[in-house]
């Protein structure tokens, strides 16, 4: 059976530290605390669809800090995998029993994120 996950993606603190205060609004997304959308099934384990969401925001984050000077020094693989989210964030999965509006009440999204990405 096919559910919704969601998982809240929140920048670890030396993230934050290392790209300081960059102005660049693709730097300063990757900085926001994001929900994002999974639509999972029975059939891949647990961890393989959390791989797959980190995997997935991790190619988003190198793509966005393309032009970020520190870029080279966050590391990534080529391509980006989910070694590297869990180096630069942190990742907290919500299963179908939350609601979104919930989520983003109690961790002041305001609306943001909700990523659906598949």
């Amino acid at each position: 059976m096919i559910h919704p996950a969601h998982y809240l993606i929140t920048p670890k603190p030396e993230l934050v530290a290392l790209i300081g205060t960059n102005s660049d609004p693709d730097v300063l997304y990757i900085l926001e605390r994001q929900l994002w959308e999974n639509h999972e099934g029975d059939r891949i384990s647990r961890d393989a669809q959390a791989k797959r969401v980190k995997r997935a925001f991790a190619t988003q984050a190198v793509d966005m800090l393309r032009n970020f000077p520190g870029l080279q020094q966050m590391q990534f693989s080529s391509p980006a995998t989910s070694v590297d989210f869990d180096r630069w964030w942190i990742a907290e999965k919500f299963e179908m029993c939350e609601e979104v509006e919930d989520i983003e009440e109690r961790y002041g999204l305001d609306g943001k994120g909700g990523s659906d990405w598949n």
